[in-house]
């Protein structure tokens, strides 16, 4: 946990000295200077650091498993694939595996990954069983409605994944949004229905067709939470923004617009990880039942480019905090709004967003940053 928060503090520094300590292979090898008695008196905790540093994804798989499961669970924490088999599935056992070295040793796997989309994904798979129980099971799949690959009944077939479902991640240096996203999918009545429709096919028992155990309504909570969600939504396909430009998250919704696009295409990403998109600028809202925190920011981009940035913000008469031009700043909001939107109606949330996103002062900013953008930011090489 250290290590995370030490590498995403100082990740420029941490790359850097990892970078020069992996030189450092031959023992007899000797420099004079603070510098390299430095590296060697902490070379090890510098690449434990470097490597445990960046397993937000492992961690947060771990804190999962412990909330998730109060039994035993087979399950490998894998820094970019963590992975285990549902418990219910243990009866995958009795079906020998023609590699047993695959994954955690069982015909059948579910991992967690961050796809190319910045969306978390979780996919369940059928391994390289041994053939007759491969084809019984892929059989078995097909009868509960699942739709797979032409070639997963050939007897060279190794791997046929059967389920696959994503969902919005709004900040990927957040363990705790990170394990409630996991949760989110692992518990997806989709998911779950799947499971459980595994489970008795392995039993030789006849699968459910539907998931008798969905609760018959949901709490005030909860329902509050899926009308902001949903209304934000279609606010945003109301101001036709694609959903590669959006995240909506259990505590968090996010946007850009193309404006953002140009900034980054020349000022380059941050130089660490940022919620989702890792550029310049980023809306974001946090949301409860109650009311809706909306802010425009700036993010740690990288410092010499951040602190131009800066000072042209600045001499727009755009309002942010003293230290904002510091080298080692990296956030910085130029436009914050809390409203309350308790009892509200969908439709009355989104006259809400609209109202927020056309308030006079922020298409001020907006259009200083146009004027930033075209005068200065634009000519950069």
């Amino acid at each position: 946990m250290l290590a995370i928060d030490i590498y995403r503090n100082h990740k420029q520094t941490i790359d850097t000295l990892f970078e020069k300590t992996s030189m450092l292979y031959n023992p007899l090898q000797f420099e004079s200077g603070y510098q390299f008695e430095f590296m060697m008196k902490y070379k090890n905790t510098i690449n434990y650091i470097f490597k445990h540093g960046q397993n937000i994804l492992s961690y947060s798989f771990e804190q999962f498993m412990d909330q998730q499961f109060e039994e035993e669970v087979l399950y490998h924490a894998h820094p970019t694939v963590p992975n285990l088999l549902p418990p219910e599935w243990q009866p995958i056992s009795h079906i020998q595996l023609r590699e047993p070295n695959y994954w955690l040793g069982r015909g059948l796997i579910v991992w967690f990954e961050k796809a190319n989309d910045s969306r978390l994904r979780l996919i369940a798979e059928v391994g390289p069983l041994e053939y007759d129980g491969r084809l019984w099971l892929i059989e078995q799949l097909e009868k509960i409605g699942l739709a797979l690959r032409g070639n997963s009944k050939l007897e060279k077939a190794r791997y046929t994944r059967f389920f696959s479902q994503k969902i919005d991640v709004n900040k990927w240096d957040d363990m705790d949004e990170l394990t409630q996203a996991m949760a989110d999918l692992y518990n997806s009545p989709e998911f779950t229905l799947l499971r459980k429709q595994v489970a008795a096919i392995l039993n030789n028992e006849n699968p459910v067709a539907e998931d008798v155990n969905k609760p018959m309504e949901d709490s005030p909570l909860h329902e509050a939470k899926i009308q902001v969600q949903n209304a934000f939504i279609k606010w945003m396909e109301s101001k036709k923004i694609p959903e590669s430009h959006y995240r909506v998250s259990s505590r968090n919704l996010s946007f850009k617009i193309p404006l953002f696009d140009a900034f980054k295409e020349k000022l380059g990403e941050t130089r660490e990880k940022w919620w989702w998109d890792n550029g310049p600028f980023l809306f974001w809202m946090n949301f409860n039942q109650d009311s809706l925190y909306f802010t425009l920011e700036i993010g740690p981009i990288k410092a010499d480019k951040r602190v131009l940035l800066m000072e042209k913000v600045k001499e727009k008469g755009i309002k942010f905090s003293k230290k904002g031009l510091a080298l080692e700043a990296k956030f910085n909001r130029i436009y914050s709004e809390t409203i309350s939107i308790k009892g509200l109606t969908e439709s009355e949330i989104l006259n809400v967003l609209d109202a927020l996103y056309e308030n006079r002062e922020l298409q001020i900013i907006l259009e200083k940053l146009q004027m930033i953008y075209d005068e200065t930011v634009s000519k950069l090489e």
